[in-house]
């Protein structure tokens, strides 16, 4: 028996600019270890902090249909609490 245990969800933005994630406080304690999957070719291990997240992306402008897979993996312990996603944000200046 694996003390392992993991979740995760799929995504089908259109025009992906950029990408966030964002832990709540209650994530574990520093990190919480996450694997990003883009149309399923390139896969990006990150530990996620409580916090804004910011997901790099290599080229935006060709990404004007993608797939997103966001899965999480863990010990049974480990917890990841997700308060929110950005997808898009736009900032003026």
């Amino acid at each position: 028996m694996s003390n392992k245990a993991g979740s995760g969800f799929k995504l089908d933005p259109k025009n992906l600019t950029s990408l966030s994630i964002n832990p709540e406080p209650l994530t574990s304690s520093p990190v919480g270890p996450i694997e990003i999957s883009i149309d399923d070719v390139k896969s990006l291990n990150y530990n996620a902090f409580a916090g804004t997240n910011a997901i790099p992306l290599n080229d935006p402008s060709k990404l004007s249909s993608t797939t997103i897979r966001i899965s999480v993996q863990g010990h049974a312990s480990d917890r990841i609490i997700l308060d929110s996603l950005v997808l898009n944000l736009v900032r003026s200046f």
